[in-house]
């Protein structure tokens, strides 16, 4: 996307501007980070443009997210360093607020104000919980250290859209993750947005894809069905313990655990039509 040098929008800048990220604050101001020409700010729905970047030493803004209070986080690519910058001020000025010379690719906050980075090579994904004065890896069951894109639903999920992997849900806060890839036919996943039903959207090199939304009981495929699938999946959350293995949808006798009295009753949910003893 492209925004032109037009009068006052896109000072100090020939040609076109290439924008990287977008965000938009509860006051409807626009920000647009680009490629080389820092941040830019439209309080006029996108008509005049002005640029922003008093503080910003890297001006390769790859990421922006704006959490409840205004304060407005960017994150920038780690060719020029200080991963992350921070303003109070709508934009006016800027702070570094640490990483040094990585890469964050993708910036989002939940809504207790924790905020999560998503990074290339420097070991996926990042959260702080005092507004970017500290920072902790967190990574348990990450493999891919090349994170596209972030984004959480209203339950507080965090899903990371991975370079090679696929994408990666979080449902303890980023504490532990697991691959949630059934269905996607590219695991490059360049961009992941969600809509108010929660839906997942995945943009990947092979076009985009929609996750299926799903309340049934013992259906780990989230097909809308119960089949051998799901047994088989069962049996890997039993005794792998891999795959999809949310309790909400593999804990079929709901005893707050997985056990191979969860693949029996499946089973015979399947193949008896009987039902679950919690159902």
């Amino acid at each position: 996307m492209d925004v032109k040098n037009q009068d006052n929008a896109c000072p100090k800048l020939g040609g076109a501007v290439h924008v990287r990220s977008l965000a938009a604050n509860s006051s409807g101001h626009i920000f647009a980070g680009t490629a080389g020409g820092g941040i830019f700010r439209s309080t006029n729905n996108g008509a005049d443009w002005t640029q922003l970047n008093n503080g910003l030493i890297n001006l390769e803004i790859f990421s922006l997210a704006i959490n409840s209070s205004g304060h407005i986080f960017a994150g920038t690519s780690q060719f020029l360093g200080s991963g992350i910058y921070r303003s109070t001020d709508n934009g006016a000025n800027w702070t570094d607020i640490g990483f040094g010379w990585v890469y964050i690719a993708s910036l989002a906050i939940n809504s207790s104000g924790h905020i999560f980075a998503g990074t290339h090579y420097a070991g996926g994904v990042w959260r702080t919980t005092n507004n970017g004065a500290n920072w902790t890896r967190i990574n348990n069951g990450f493999t891919n250290g090349l994170v596209n894109s972030l984004v959480i639903n209203s339950s507080g999920h965090i899903f990371a859209g991975t370079d090679g992997s696929g994408v990666f849900r979080s449902t303890d806060n980023g504490d532990s993750w697991t691959q949630v890839n059934l269905g996607l036919k590219s695991l490059d996943v360049r961009s992941l947005a969600i809509n108010s039903n929660s839906q997942i959207f995945a943009g990947t090199s092979k076009g985009v894809f929609q996750s299926v939304s799903t309340t049934l009981l013992g259906d780990l495929d989230l097909d809308g069905y119960l089949t051998l699938v799901d047994v088989i999946f069962e049996l890997n959350c039993v005794f792998l313990g891999e795959g999809f293995c949310s309790l909400s949808f593999a804990d079929v006798n709901c005893d707050n655990k997985l056990t191979p009295s969860d693949v029996v009753i499946l089973l015979n949910a399947v193949y008896l039509s009987q039902a679950f003893p919690c159902s």
